[in-house]
This record gives C-alpha cells, sequence and structure tokens, in this order.
C-alpha cells in the first residue's frame, strides 16, 4: 500500500464516509502535558472508523475487471461487521458475518439491521474467522479480512489524512487497536 492508494481510497469513500472534527481535549491534554485532540470516528454511519475500510474494500472490488463479487464474507467481533453490512447494503451486495457467538447483542443487531446474513456461532474470534475463510473457499466468495486488507488499510489510513490536513503540526498520533486487528 502507498500514500496513493489512501488517497483513491478517500476519493473513492467520500460519498460514503464523513470527514469527522478533530477536537482538542482538555483534560487529555492537561494530563499529558500536550495539546491532545480526538478524532470522533464515532460520528460515522457505523458509529466507528471502520466505515471508511469497508466501503473502501467493497468499492475496490467493484472496479475490478468483472465487477462485484458474487458474495461477500467477513469475520468480526462487531464494528467491521457493521460497517461492512452498511456498505453491501449501500451497493446491494450479499454479505454473510461470521462472529463470536458472544459478541455484544447490539453490534450484532446493526449488522442484521443492514441486511447481512449473520452466523454468530463462533467460539471466539479466531474460530469466527477460521469458519469465514472455509466458507468464503468453499463457496467462491470474497473474504473481506477487518486487518489484512490492502483496501480496507487504505480506507482507514484516510483518518490520517484528515488528521494532518487540518492539524499539520501534529508531532505524533496515538493509534488505539481493538479486537481482530
Amino acid at each position: 500500500m502507498t500514500l496513493v492508494d489512501v488517497f483513491r481510497a478517500r476519493k473513492r469513500i467520500a460519498p460514503h464516509v464523513r470527514p469527522t472534527p478533530l477536537l482538542r481535549s482538555p483534560w487529555l491534554s492537561d494530563l499529558a502535558g500536550a495539546s491532545v485532540s480526538l478524532k470522533l470516528e464515532s460520528l460515522q454511519r457505523s458509529s466507528s472508523f471502520k466505515a471508511r475500510g469497508a466501503f473502501n474494500a467493497v468499492m475496490a472490488r467493484l472496479e475490478r475487471p468483472g465487477g462485484a463479487p458474487p458474495q461477500l464474507v467477513t469475520a468480526s467481533a462487531g464494528n467491521h461487521g457493521r460497517a461492512l453490512a452498511a456498505a453491501a447494503e449501500t451497493f446491494r451486495l450479499p454479505l454473510i458475518v461470521f462472529t463470536p457467538a458472544d459478541a455484544p447483542k447490539t453490534k450484532l443487531e446493526a449488522i442484521r439491521r443492514h441486511g447481512a446474513e449473520l452466523r454468530a456461532d463462533g467460539r471466539d474470534y479466531d474460530d469466527a474467522e477460521r469458519r469465514a475463510k472455509a466458507f468464503a473457499t468453499d463457496a467462491g466468495a470474497a473474504f473481506i479480512s477487518p486487518y489484512n486488507d490492502a483496501d480496507v488499510i487504505a480506507g482507514a489510513a484516510t483518518v490520517a489524512l484528515e488528521i494532518f490536513e487540518e492539524a499539520p503540526g501534529t508531532d505524533a498520533l496515538v493509534v488505539p487497536i481493538g479486537g481482530g486487528g
């Protein structure tokens, strides 16, 4: 992946993903002894930055020769599945999301609301991912990883473009990484 891929991703997802505010956090700034700002990705349609990567991955696949894959498949503990379900719904593509059985109900309900088929029976995330990859291989479907897909990563990286454009003097980015990725 290159910076060019990130700029392409931003152009591609612009109609579907909103730029989010970068707001100074007084209490974190006081705690750190430096100016600390937060990028409010919770304001995305899917309530997380995962919308950026999900929309980019789906749209990039639509642009490839042959067009849309016959079936999209992913594994998720929640946010990626929800975001990919929103993207699949937008482009009327079938999606199956494999999750752990104990994934948060609110996230599972959001995945269902977007029309994705939900298979919430994995023992844990790793088991759900194994099941999703096996299904994709057997069905000839396109597996979209929440953490190991160049298009997902390029879409997520558009957050950094917005940060550096809004705050060009940024010295450091602190990026928390959760469950699946």
